[in-house]
């Protein structure tokens, strides 16, 4: 099914992720591609991308937008959105990671005002998206470790699942609830992720405040630490929890995608295989 597929996509680049590439390459409006392949335009796409994800109205962040980034900004941004919009949301991701080259190339002041407002729009609305989280996983903290200035601190490793047992179940919790599951369905799908990882068979389904973007946002950061086989078989967990019900949704996708990440094992785009809420 499609989760253990994506999974083992992972290192594996196949045919269908190639012509996904050049798939959606090809439908990009020519302002949008150079846009992406400039530091500055970039990072304007990204604002825009933040502007497509939210379903309130874009005028409150494109008027802060203006005020902090000046009216050229706010434009192009107003610009962007309306490139983006009919490009569909399992598009968002994979632009977004488009555009990681060139935001290299932002000097440390302008990133850190870059991932300010990044954070600023996130914010605007109260409330974080399974997207603004992606987003901000996948893309601002890889930056954020391009542009640090001291080297990271050697990782002490974890060589055991038992040793992670809290962070795997904020992990399975927020994939069993990441596909619109209620408690109960939910529950049925941890069920099923917890069968690769017989070493944690006790463990609960954890509440959505328990299983929400800042606890998982740790979780990631703690199985970063983990042994590569650890890490292994927390990913089939993962793609067990998600396939319990035979399909994988856009939002589901996305987030094994962001935690593969997360653990330094990068999948290709799962978009690349489906679209928004189908299943494969």
């Amino acid at each position: 099914f499609a989760a253990e597929t994506a999974l083992a996509d992972v290192g594996h680049p196949q045919m269908k992720h190639l012509d996904f590439a050049a798939g959606l390459l090809a439908e990009l409006p020519a302002e949008l591609d150079a846009a992406i392949h400039d530091p500055r335009g970039a990072a304007a796409v990204v604002f825009a991308l933040l502007l497509c994800a939210d379903e309130s109205s874009d005028e409150p962040a494109l008027e802060y937008l203006a005020r902090s980034r000046g009216i050229d900004v706010a434009s192009t941004v107003r610009e962007l959105v309306a490139m983006l919009e009919p490009l569909g949301p399992q598009v968002r991701l994979p632009i977004a990671q488009l555009t990681m080259s060139a935001l290299r190339q932002l000097t440390p002041p302008e990133f850190e005002a870059f991932r300010a407002t990044v954070v600023a729009l996130v914010r605007a609305d109260r409330r974080v998206s399974l997207f603004e989280f992606c987003l901000q996983r996948l893309i601002v903290k890889h930056l954020r470790d391009h542009f640090r200035s001291r080297p990271r601190a050697k990782l002490v490793r974890r060589h055991d699942v038992a040793s992670v047992a809290q962070p795997v179940a904020v992990l399975l919790s927020a994939l069993a609830y990441a596909g619109g599951h209620d408690d109960a369905a939910a529950l049925k799908s941890l069920t099923a992720g917890l069968t690769r990882l017989p070493e944690l068979s006790g463990a609960r389904l954890l509440s959505r405040d328990a299983a929400g973007y800042a606890p998982l946002d740790e979780a990631l950061g703690t199985l970063a630490t983990a042994t590569g086989q650890v890490k292994q078989v927390v990913l089939a967990a993962c793609a067990a929890t998600i396939g319990h019900d035979g399909r994988m949704t856009l939002d589901e996708a996305e987030l094994l995608r962001t935690i593969a990440d997360a653990l330094d094992c990068p999948m290709p785009p799962p978009a690349a295989q489906l679209t928004a809420g189908t299943a494969v």
